[in-house]
């Protein structure tokens, strides 16, 4: 079995690109809904947005399209919590309130 390193690329460019859409969809949402545990939406968002943009997109298989999914939630999730300890997404929303 060979390692084709040129998906692999794609699907992680792919998935990167669909987290920062998805942190940005999560943000919206958790700011319009009151829910007490707001974790458990960002994960099947995430998951959703970036298998609907692999599968829109391009023409990767369902199980790479998952694949890009999953990447998709860990990235999201990295770059939302990478956002936050800078508290970038404290000013803005700061800023939103003001």
């Amino acid at each position: 079995m060979n390692f084709n390193f040129d998906l692999f690329i794609d699907i992680l460019w792919l998935g990167t690109l669909c987290g920062i859409i998805s942190t940005i969809c999560v943000q919206k949402l958790k700011n319009a809904i009151t829910i007490l545990n707001k974790k458990i939406i960002a994960i099947p968002i995430n998951i959703i947005i970036g298998f609907c943009m692999s599968q829109l997109f391009t023409n990767l298989s369902i199980k790479m399209s998952l694949c890009v999914g999953i990447i998709t939630w860990i990235g999201a999730e990295t770059i939302y919590d990478q956002l936050k300890t800078r508290k970038v997404i404290d000013n803005q929303e700061k800023k939103e309130l003001l």
